[in-house]
């Protein structure tokens, strides 16, 4: 499949905003005027914050019903390799009023990654199209693959080097015809479009 080389503009840089954000609750709230206008850029960014907390704080937070205090997440910490205390850190900076106190306000993280890819959001369209496979608990049919293939190949058309790069996690092949050939390809694609894969890049 031929990409062209100029992505689109986007009024709203939300994915620096995001980057740049030092508490995910406060990114969310102000993106919650905008997502509810209709905005699916913004609505795909708060389920990205309520994803990225939901994940990465129950991983090194998590202790059944209660949370662990960041004391006893960094000392669990130096218990697992490698350990970053600066992410740890970092996490619990970013995530701990979100998930503590205020996810409950936004709802089902899910829902805004669907409004946002029914309206079009072309990472919106990839990331729901990957879920969908995560969720998999058996064998895909033919016609659920085509499906996600078909919402995959609209979000290619906005020609992002970010879409054209989060296609890599996509499986849109059978499992076992080479699904490692077709993640290469597609990581080097975005990169010569533009897509940062400095070695030092994490995202």
């Amino acid at each position: 499949m031929q990409l062209p080389d100029t992505p689109p503009l986007e009024g709203e840089d939300y994915a620096a905003q995001l980057r740049a954000a030092s508490d995910y609750l406060e990114f969310a709230r102000s993106l919650l005027p905008a997502a509810r206008a209709g905005d699916h850029a913004a609505q795909f960014y708060i389920f990205r914050a309520l994803d990225y907390c939901t994940r990465e704080y129950r991983a090194y937070f998590g202790r059944g019903p209660a949370w662990r205090t960041l004391d006893d997440a960094m000392r669990r910490a130096t218990t697992r390799w490698p350990y970053d205390s600066e992410l740890v850190r970092s996490i619990y900076t970013q995530c701990h009023t979100l998930v503590e106190t205020g996810s409950n306000e936004f709802g089902e993280r899910d829902e805004w990654l669907r409004m946002a890819s029914d309206g079009g959001y072309p990472l919106a369209q990839v990331t729901y199209a990957q879920n969908q496979w995560h969720a998999m608990s058996g064998p895909e049919d033919d016609a659920t693959l085509e499906a996600r293939r078909r919402l995959v190949g609209k979000a290619i058309r906005s020609r992002d080097p970010a879409v054209v790069s989060a296609v890599a996690d996509v499986i849109l092949a059978p499992e076992g015809q080479g699904y490692e050939w077709d993640y290469l390809a597609w990581r080097l694609a975005a990169c010569q479009r533009g897509c940062d894969c400095s070695p030092s890049r994490t995202s």
